[in-house]
């Protein structure tokens, strides 16, 4: 009989600190999700795109939809054709899509190479200005902009929701 209290005690104790630590871990995620939260405004920031063209934050009027990759990231690369597919129901076409990538050279050249076609694209330092304006700390990360304000966002692309761009 007391085996089985003492067992239950310590199987009590146990439950009760992994539901301590997912709390902290949940606490933590909302504070640090990857990227700019909803109702955020990016940071100023200027670019200029793969094919030479400037870029300003200002620029990104009506709905803009934003994926940050990273060329050492699997999930990145995992995640990449997703975003193209979604990137094809923005309204306004690819100047309402800009792709920030990270990385080296050839890896980003073949990422570019993917996504000129749906979006404008940007290749940025690590901790460069564009993902300094998202406050990017994670990859794949996206947001879904309106009028320069964002409406979603997220790590992964799969959630990206296509009626929001509708």
């Amino acid at each position: 009989m007391s085996l089985a209290l003492a067992l239950t005690l310590l199987n009590l104790l146990l439950t009760l600190g992994v539901i301590r630590r997912l709390r902290e871990m949940a606490t933590r995620d909302a504070v640090m999700p990857g990227i700019l939260g909803v109702g955020a405004t990016p940071g100023e920031f200027t670019a200029t795109d793969t094919e030479g063209r400037p870029l300003a934050r200002t620029e990104l009027t009506g709905t803009v939809l934003v994926g940050f990759f990273s060329t050492t990231c699997p999930a990145c690369v995992e995640e990449l054709p997703r975003f193209v597919a979604r990137a094809g129901d923005v309204p306004g076409g690819r100047d309402h899509v800009l792709a920030v990538l990270q990385g080296d050279r050839p890896a980003t050249d073949e990422m570019s190479r993917k996504l000129t076609g749906v979006g404008r694209v940007v290749v940025d330092e690590p901790d460069g200005e564009v993902a300094a304006a998202f406050q990017v700390a994670a990859f794949p990360a996206w947001c879904l902009l309106d009028n320069g304000t964002v409406q979603e966002s997220g790590t992964g692309t799969s959630r990206i929701s296509t009626a929001a761009m509708a």
